[in-house]
């Protein structure tokens, strides 16, 4: 159960009839697209494991490698005692995948896409954000001093409108795909919309990375990678670990080793997850099937729902919402999913806009065609029950 003090911001009558609280819920343990919780094994279709990465004998026995020869912790930031060989193989590792000059670690993808996003942003005329950008990218807007303005999710002629009221040399933040709606964003066209205007475009990949663009991300799949655009992201997605990366051009790189204060004041990532991250990163390369079996698992979802008249969208990524808009709704089909033996996500205001609350299904490599056939039946009653709602 969730602490009192969350539940409280959640309207009581919300949990008539639902006995489980959808948030907080402590797992026992995690086998790749299995979950146990309260001693029930229940087919997970929650995680953001999206290559089945995190439980790979390679990518553990990479962090147990590292756990015994540099410890548990760095003990210290980069900038001082932190530094090792992993970060540095990791970091020229990842730039070469993502086609940038450098890259820069930071201890989670939250600091990363905050940090970045203050440090560009307070040299920046404006910093200019889609709607449903991440959290972690509006609280770096803020901390960066910058005028704050934001855009129609995914509207490029919004964009265009904002960019040309501006001066010139404004960043522009988006994800590549969006964590909650699964939407993929016309990348293309903002980055051409940015360079008419002198804009600077900066994408959060954390959803992206291994997902799109077999693999090398969203930026790469709409052929916009190169030292004019600025890419943040985090491992704990497809790279089955945890932190937080930047890349861009070497001088972008420098500006964060010595400006970004949630990389110069933060203890380095952990030589445990530096190299899960790194080997993770190799698999990608060398298993590029896993790619294309997460995102054939999406679809199949999403034919099959919308054959039952949900309007969902056909975008490439792994992540399938079911908007049922109403709180209520949402947490009695939650309900109903975990009593019948799988585990989706209960995604409620401020994670999605308000008035469209959403059962998040987020689809792995790990997953048989057999579990997406079990989830799709026991979203169809789920749906029953409280009627189809939206969906997109």
């Amino acid at each position: 159960m969730a602490s009192p003090h969350f539940a409280a911001q959640i309207d009581a009558s919300l949990f008539t009839g639902t006995p489980d609280f959808p948030f907080y819920l402590p797992a026992v343990s995690f086998d790749g697209s299995r979950v146990e919780i309260a001693g029930r094994t229940l087919l997970g279709f929650a995680s953001n494991d999206y290559l089945g990465l995190a439980r790979h004998p390679g990518v553990i026995g990479a962090a147990q490698q590292a756990l015994a020869k540099f410890g548990a912790s760095t003990n210290g930031s980069r900038v001082l005692n932190g530094s090792t060989t992993l970060h540095e193989a990791l970091e020229r590792s990842l730039a070469d995948w993502l086609g940038s000059e450098d890259c820069v670690l930071f201890p989670t993808g939250y600091q990363a896409c905050m940090g970045v996003v203050a440090t560009v942003g307070a040299r920046a005329s404006a910093v200019v954000l889609d709607r449903e950008a991440h959290a972690s990218l509006f609280d770096g807007a803020r901390q960066s001093g910058a005028r704050v303005c934001r855009f129609e999710h995914n509207d490029v002629l919004a964009l265009r409108r904002r960019l040309k009221a501006l001066d010139r040399g404004a960043l522009v933040v988006v994800d590549s795909v969006y964590s909650m709606s699964g939407d993929v964003a016309p990348l293309a066209e903002i980055h051409a919309c940015c360079s008419e205007f002198g804009a600077t475009l900066l994408i959060d990949e954390a959803h992206g990375l291994g997902v799109l663009g077999q693999g090398h991300g969203g930026a790469y799949a709409a052929g916009v990678t190169g030292t004019d655009t600025l890419v943040v992201g985090t491992f704990s997605k497809a790279l089955g670990s945890i932190g937080g990366f930047a890349v861009g051009s070497s001088q972008f790189a420098l500006e964060l080793r010595s400006k970004c204060r949630s990389q110069l004041f933060s203890a380095a990532l952990s030589p445990a997850s530096t190299a899960a991250a790194l080997e993770a990163l190799n698999i990608l390369r060398a298993e590029p099937a896993r790619v294309a079996r997460a995102s054939a698992r999406a679809a199949t979802i999403r034919a099959a729902l919308r054959e039952d008249g949900l309007p969902l969208s056909n975008c490439a990524s792994t992540i399938v919402p079911v908007v049922l808009s109403d709180a209520a709704r949402v947490l009695h089909a939650w309900q109903h999913c975990f009593d019948s033996g799988v585990y989706v996500n209960a995604v409620l205001a401020p994670a999605a806009p308000a008035g469209r609350a959403l059962l998040r299904v987020s689809c792995t490599a790990d997953h048989r065609e057999s579990d997406c056939q079990q989830l799709i039946d026991v979203l169809r009653g789920a749906l029953r029950l409280g009627g189809a709602g939206e969906a997109r």
